[in-house]
């Protein structure tokens, strides 16, 4: 897709959303698109995709030639600039409304599309598929609706870095967490921040578990964080040191049974690749 189609798309966009002044209730009917597409302004449909496909003129609202930009207008607003040195273009776009689980959140959508105009990638449409696959996983996991604006955008750069090529997230220096009333769970969540500040990869990117910590507590965060670790890659130096954690005596009583014998068998396996 050329940058000026990419630039048409948005300058259409924009021109719908400010002569329609339609509200969204009325824009979520499909006949109301339909109406524009076939009797109001065909033209326009066909100077864009003169192909006149169905999909095109009375289809689903990713497709449909007029409502798929009145939406990303809507929900984008500035990000979508027609002057930019390289604007979305619209499988970057398609891709990502296209995926309810994700276009339900705005801030989210608006996340991923900032983190997507900030990548130096070459084939950037790509790079944005990924991401938009990354995130779409998490959304079965978690509800992401709760997370904060600047949560929501530290998750996204998160994933973003993990990505490969990408350039290094910003770190977080500390890690934030919520401090407990119990004793036990107060050292529990001391000792895990000083496990976080004395290794090299406590400053990484921020991600699911430092949400979780801020969220949920250290407690929850490390048991949350072993149900997610995968067989097939060895714990990280900051995860084992929370495994260790989770085994020691004192905290035993913390965790339930599973999930001690996940911290256990992922701690032996740790061991076992180091010798």
């Amino acid at each position: 897709m050329s940058r000026d189609t990419a630039r048409y798309d948005i300058a259409l966009g924009q021109v719908l959303r400010q002569s329609l002044e339609i509200v969204p209730s009325d824009a979520a009917h499909g006949e109301t698109w339909s109406f524009l597409a076939l009797v109001l302004l065909p033209d326009v449909c066909a100077a864009r995709f003169p192909d006149l496909h169905a999909d095109r003129m009375i289809g689903t609202p990713s497709k449909h030639a007029l409502r798929r930009v009145w939406d990303r207008e809507e929900v984008l607003l500035e990000l979508l600039d027609p002057a930019h040195p390289k604007p979305l273009g619209e499988d970057e776009l398609f891709q990502l409304f296209d995926r309810t689980a994700l276009v339900r959140d705005h801030r989210l959508v608006r996340a991923l599309v900032a983190a997507v105009l900030k990548s130096g990638e070459g084939d950037r449409s790509s790079w944005a598929r990924q991401l938009y696959k990354r995130i779409t996983f998490l959304t079965g996991a978690r509800l992401l609706d709760v997370l904060s604006d600047q949560e929501l955008d530290d998750l996204v750069r998160s994933e973003a870095a993990k990505i490969e090529g990408s350039e290094p997230a910003e770190p977080f220096s500390r890690l934030k967490v919520r401090l407990p009333s119990d004793p036990t769970e107060l050292k529990f969540t001391l000792s895990l921040t000083d496990a976080w500040a004395s290794r090299v990869d406590a400053f990484m990117p921020a991600g699911v578990f430092e949400l979780d910590v801020r969220s949920v507590g250290a407690v929850d965060a490390a048991r949350r964080m072993v149900g997610r670790l995968d067989d097939s890659v060895g714990p990280s130096e900051f995860e084992t040191a929370v495994l260790e954690l989770m085994l020691d005596a004192q905290y035993l009583h913390l965790f339930a049974g599973e999930a001690i014998e996940l911290a256990r068998s992922n701690l032996q396996r740790s061991q076992s690749q180091k010798r």
